[in-house]
């Protein structure tokens, strides 16, 4: 697919679409786990990003699904403390998919380069990334520790990054799609509020200059996640420092934890699902406004962000017939005052 061309669609109908990326999921997953066999996630996202809880709740389902049980471990940023093998002493340490592999979100890459370097004798796999580095010393640290493993896995979620690690990473490496797939189709209700809603990024890595902004929010809400208010927070607190103090009790512990935090992952999707679903077309910049609306069977116009990662990824995996990529700001004016979705110009 030429991304530099006219804004282009996939032909694949979206259920065929979405069932196709849950059963790559499940291949490239397979031969990391057994039916039975003992294993950890680490990394959940315990914070309210809509599209990282998408993430989780997909590869938990696909992964309960596989081994036929939930995980011996499960831990958050906050919770991690190197006593994984406490709780699965043999098995596969899972570290959650996303964007943050690489040198922008520090603190997830220290725990999971803590990970790898702490446990050489668990499999461990990395699950679907996308990998950005700005400065080669960060590549080159986290090589070495890659390196020590011998039994590492690093999956990625299109050809530049699988690039990236077959350039610096002495470790097997494959792309796999984003496990936010594993959904599955979900459920859009029958009537609809709206004609058209943006979903855009309201961050550093917007691409989208102020005039389109403007342009797109006179014919259009324009909005980015909502944020569902968080009343637990006191009782997070709380959980994360037994879940540190008590280590003899995590076993016993770790299947509630895990049913409390998939609760919290699936209030999150809700909302998100809530969003989009209220509108018959959507324009988003978002990787998982994408992923989410092809799930909810909504048609959508996808902008790429300040680095391409939604380019990437289609480029990797396709799309379905429901999206239309515009591959450039001028090529997204042009199709949307097309399509009737801007103003007339005066």
């Amino acid at each position: 697919m030429n991304m530099r061309a006219v804004v282009s669609a996939g032909g694949v109908r979206y259920d065929d679409y979405v069932s196709r990326m849950a059963r790559t999921i499940g291949e490239c997953l397979a031969p990391h786990l057994e039916r039975g066999k003992p294993y950890a996630v680490a990394d959940f996202p315990n914070y309210a990003n809509i599209g990282d809880n998408a993430i989780y709740l997909g590869a938990a389902m696909q992964l309960e699904s596989m081994s036929g049980r939930a995980p011996d471990y499960l831990c958050t940023l906050n919770t991690y403390r190197r006593d994984i093998a406490a709780s699965m002493p043999t098995g596969t340490i899972f570290l959650l998919g996303g964007g943050n592999f690489g040198d922008i979100w520090l603190r997830h890459q220290a725990m999971r380069e803590d990970i790898i370097a702490s446990f050489p004798h668990h499999k461990i796999v990395q699950l679907p990334q996308s990998l950005h580095f700005t400065g080669r010393e960060s590549i080159e640290r986290c090589a070495r520790i890659i390196e020590a493993h011998p039994d590492f896995t690093l999956l990625v979620r299109d050809e530049p990054s699988l690039e990236l690690a077959r350039r610096y990473f002495d470790c097997e490496s494959a792309t796999c799609p984003d496990t936010a797939f594993c959904i599955g189709p979900l459920r859009r209700p029958d009537r609809t509020a709206i004609r058209a809603l943006a979903l855009l990024r309201d961050d550093r890595e917007s691409a989208l200059a102020g005039d389109i902004r403007g342009a797109v929010a006179m014919s259009m809400p324009v909005e980015d996640w909502k944020k569902p208010a968080r009343h637990d927070a006191p009782f997070d607190r709380l959980l994360e420092r037994l879940f540190k103090r008590l280590v003899m009790l995590r076993p016993v512990m770790m299947r509630k934890i895990g049913e409390i935090y998939s609760d919290r992952a699936n209030t999150l999707l809700d909302a998100g699902i809530a969003q989009l679903a209220r509108t018959e077309r959507l324009v988003t910049d978002r990787l998982h406004g994408f992923i989410i609306a092809t799930l909810l069977g909504i048609p959508h116009i996808v902008a790429d962000n300040a680095y391409g990662k939604i380019s990437r990824y289609i480029d990797c995996w396709g799309c379905s017939d429901l999206t239309a990529l515009a591959p450039d700001v001028e090529s997204l004016h042009s199709f949307l005052e097309r399509e009737g979705l801007l103003p007339p110009p005066l």
